[in-house]
């Protein structure tokens, strides 16, 4: 049975991923949420867990205040169809069911705005694209090539 503290978790994981990518395939939200578990799953600066994951500052604009990203005032309303499947891929990715186009990836960005600069920078870290989202390891595989 899953504790409270896990539940509110996933609600977390998944208002997250709904805000990024709703407007998104099924393909791209899952690998928005495989990218927050790969996250929470190797610690590093971007946090220790999934809800410092998913509220660090200037990470995912959709879940901090210091942004002024507009998604960060939506809400999901009852019934919410991308919602639920927000919901089903973040139960998925936590059971493991969930499995990866792109393994390893731990940074994305929409193409509907410039390439940040880390992206710019590490063109050889591009993994490719799902829907709007180029996707990229940046840390990750640099973590599983030391092993």
């Amino acid at each position: 049975m899953m504790s409270r503290w896990e539940r509110y978790e996933r609600f977390v994981w998944a208002l997250t991923v709904w805000r990024e990518a709703s407007n998104q395939s099924f393909e791209a939200k899952a690998e928005v949420a495989l990218v927050i578990k790969n996250r929470a799953n190797h610690p590093r600066w971007w946090g220790k867990n999934l809800i410092d994951v998913c509220t660090k500052p200037e990470q995912f604009t959709s879940m901090n205040t210091k942004t002024n990203d507009p998604n960060l005032r939506r809400w999901p309303t009852c019934g919410d169809p991308s919602f639920l499947d927000c919901m089903d891929l973040v139960d998925g990715a936590a059971d493991g069911r969930l499995i990866p186009i792109l393994p390893g990836a731990d940074h994305y960005f929409d193409e509907s705005i410039p390439a940040p600069w880390w992206a710019a920078k590490h063109p050889d870290k591009f993994l490719g694209t799902v829907g709007a989202f180029h996707f990229y390891s940046l840390e990750l595989m640099a973590l599983k090539s030391k092993a």
